[in-house]
């Protein structure tokens, strides 16, 4: 039997109401004296045969100026409008897990 090692990698595609789909990438990085971090990239996409497109993780420019009702609507970076930061978190906790100790339900590709 073939075993498996920790996860490095996950992705999840989410289906959103108005059709557009999100993939989050959670990916494991090892820097000096190998300790990990986990990054994670959000893509859109406005159809099944569209192209994904990576979303910036910079703010809007003019964000210091925004109104807090201001910068929630148009001034947080695309990467946070497109996934919260509970299905963020959620797909980068799965990194340096085991295999068997995802739910079977959640719909996540391991790599």
């Amino acid at each position: 039997m073939h075993e498996q090692g920790q996860i490095t990698k996950a992705t999840r595609i989410i289906e959103r109401p108005d059709g557009t789909q999100v993939r989050l990438v959670a990916q494991a990085y090892f820097g000096e004296g190998l300790h990990r971090s986990v990054g994670v990239d959000v893509f859109k996409r406005s159809e099944d045969d569209s192209h994904w497109v990576i979303c910036s993780d910079q703010p809007h420019p003019d964000w210091r100026t925004m109104s807090v009702e201001e910068y929630d609507k148009r001034g947080r970076c695309e990467k946070f409008q497109m996934a919260s930061h509970g299905e963020i978190f959620k797909i980068a906790n799965l990194i340096g897990k085991w295999p068997h100790e995802i739910n079977p339900d959640d719909a996540v590709i391991i790599h």
